[in-house]
C-alpha cells in the first residue's frame, strides 16, 4: 500500500515511493495496527457476537 498509495495520491508512476519505502514503512504499519487493534477488530467482534446470538435463538 506504501508504493500503490503513493501512485494513486500521486496520479503518476515514480520510483519515489521506492526510495522511501524503508523509511515510510514502520509509521505505515503502526497506523494500520493501531486502526485495526482499535476500530476494525472491536466492531467486527460485536457484529459477530450479535449474529451468533440471532441465529443461536
Amino acid at each position: 500500500m506504501t508504493i500503490i498509495g503513493t501512485w494513486i495520491g500521486q496520479r503518476q508512476i515514480s520510483f519515489a515511493p521506492f526510495y522511501t519505502y524503508f523509511n515510510n514503512w514502520p509509521r505505515n504499519f503502526g497506523i494500520a495496527f493501531a486502526v485495526e487493534a482499535l476500530i476494525a477488530q472491536p466492531i467486527a467482534r460485536k457484529v459477530l457476537l450479535f449474529k451468533h446470538i440471532h441465529l443461536a435463538n
